[in-house]
């Protein structure tokens, strides 16, 4: 079977395929997960010689706010250009929460007005907490966009009974389809070798739901014990904010902060740590935590959102409690102590990579998902019950 990430086509076959929609934040170049996750759909699209060609629309762009109603505006011609001109009939929706429900659900409903089929992927980490907070209207509204797709992909099971249970959706119309990611393509890339002193990093959008403070002050604590390391914090946020927290610490000569990397930039240093953390407080599917799967680096997290479906406690990561300074402290410390608790995380961690998360499965589990939306009804779509998709 040929591999729908590797392969060439001719301009023929390109125009005779299929044109799927992909409608995210950011378009190719968006930041955090749901970027990442458009890029890899859209690539692997581009590569493959499957029936779907790929086209990918920014809904929200950078820049000011006030820029936005026009990139808005623009998504929906593009959009309701590609229908009546290209005769696209499929659209996938990268949605997350609080705004992104407002701009996503018009445009589901400019895609249902055209006839078309909706695939609306579901990523945000705090949905839950903001469904649950908010007014009646917005509940509503969420409500209502939900039930109005033709499909529904969330992050993992917990996420899939909320949207059936708080939000209302058709359990026909949710599949549970696990985040991806490439397999690294060479071995050199797999488990560097351990650092003296031994590499910390914190790769994410720095935020306090992510347990920044609380990794600096476990790293405080480390330091107080006399255990060496490096630290970096990578990714964009409140990146000052932090800086001055680590100097509050005594931590500036221990600890760097890249602000955001390029995605070049972000894989050439996960390659190079030695121990990835993530002690955030709400989470969905990490590709951060996957990606140090994919590379055999031991990951420190927190069991939030799905991670607790996928992860096992000691085998491939060692959990902690969110906001829990001294459980962070002490695992830090095992895992700087212990190589044979490193070599164990890092074996098993590599081989659930190998069996859940590797690119080509999601991919071939997608493309089926659209296939057979085109093809039946939604509540006929069934899943092929493998270990990355899930019907409820």
């Amino acid at each position: 079977m040929t591999s729908l990430l590797t392969g060439s086509h001719p301009s023929t076959l390109v125009n005779a395929r299929e044109p799927l929609i992909i409608l995210s934040p950011g378009g190719r170049i968006g930041n955090g997960g749901i970027g990442t996750v458009t890029r890899l759909i859209a690539t692997s699209l581009e590569q493959s010689e499957g029936p779907y060609q790929p086209f990918v629309v920014d809904t929200k762009g950078a820049g000011s706010v006030l820029h936005a109603p026009f990139r808005f505006l623009s998504a929906a011609f593009t959009l309701a250009r590609l229908r009546l001109l290209r005769k696209a009939s499929l659209v996938h929706i990268q949605i997350s929460e609080r705004g992104s429900f407002l701009r996503k659900g018009l445009l589901l409903l400019l895609a249902r007005s055209l006839g078309m089929k909706i695939v609306l992927h579901h990523h945000g980490a705090e949905l839950m907490p903001f469904f649950t907070n908010a007014n009646v209207v917005t509940r509503s509204w969420v409500s209502y966009v939900s039930r109005s797709a033709t499909l529904n992909i969330v992050l993992g099971r917990r996420s899939r009974d909320f949207v059936v249970d708080r939000i209302g959706v058709d359990p026909s119309k949710i599949v549970v389809l696990y985040n991806a990611v490439r397999n690294p393509s060479t071995q050199k890339e797999i488990a560097a070798h351990w650092h003296s002193p031994p590499l910390l990093l914190m790769m994410a959008h720095l935020i306090p739901r992510k347990g920044v403070s609380e990794f600096l002050q476990a790293l405080a604590q480390l330091r107080k014990r006399g255990i060496n390391f490096k630290a970096v914090l990578a990714g964009g946020g409140e990146v000052l904010r932090y800086q001055r927290e680590a100097a509050s610490l005594q931590l500036s000569d221990l600890c760097s902060f890249t602000g955001w990397l390029s995605a070049g930039e972000a894989q050439g240093l996960l390659a190079s740590a030695n121990v990835v953390v993530l002690p955030s407080f709400e989470e969905g599917l990490p590709m951060v935590i996957l990606e140090s799967l994919s590379l055999g680096k031991p990951v420190i997290t927190t069991p939030v959102g799905s991670i607790p479906e996928v992860l096992e406690d000691e085998r491939t990561c060692l959990f902690v409690e969110p906001g829990n300074v001294d459980q962070l402290t002490q695992a830090i410390a095992r895992i700087i102590d212990d190589q044979a608790l490193r070599a164990t995380l890092s074996g098993a961690g590599r081989e659930l990579f190998l069996e859940q998360f590797e690119l080509n499965n999601y991919m071939k589990t997608l493309v089926d998902l659209y296939s057979r939306l085109e093809r039946k009804p939604s509540k006929q779509t069934r899943a092929d019950g493998g270990s990355m998709l899930h019907r409820s």
